[in-house]
């Protein structure tokens, strides 16, 4: 979808090449363009999308090893989708944390 916003052809073998070379405010302002305004809760970051690591695009480690076999000597918190952070502002709310 931001690909298609951004007037590149996603089925291109260059997608990945013509993406790089769009800058974080172009895709922000694509990303705008298809995501509703009450579901940009990560406005903290300023991104409206997750980077996913699929051994494809982010080689160095999978998910799995991230969370499993990571070298890192501090604690880890780890979510896979931006809308996480609801459950946290509802705690409150609902007291079912």
């Amino acid at each position: 979808m931001i690909a298609e916003a951004l007037g590149i052809d996603f089925s291109s073998f260059r997608l990945r090449d013509e993406i790089i070379e769009v800058s974080a405010d172009q895709i922000k302002e694509a990303v705008k363009s298809f995501i509703p305004e009450m579901l940009r809760v990560d406005e903290v970051v300023l991104v409206h999308f997750s980077p996913r690591i699929d051994g494809d695009l982010f080689k160095e480690k999978t998910a799995v090893e991230l969370v499993y076999k990571s070298d890192v000597s501090k604690p880890i918190l780890m979510g896979l989708v931006d809308q996480e952070a609801i459950l946290f502002g509802m705690c409150f709310k609902l007291r079912f944390c």
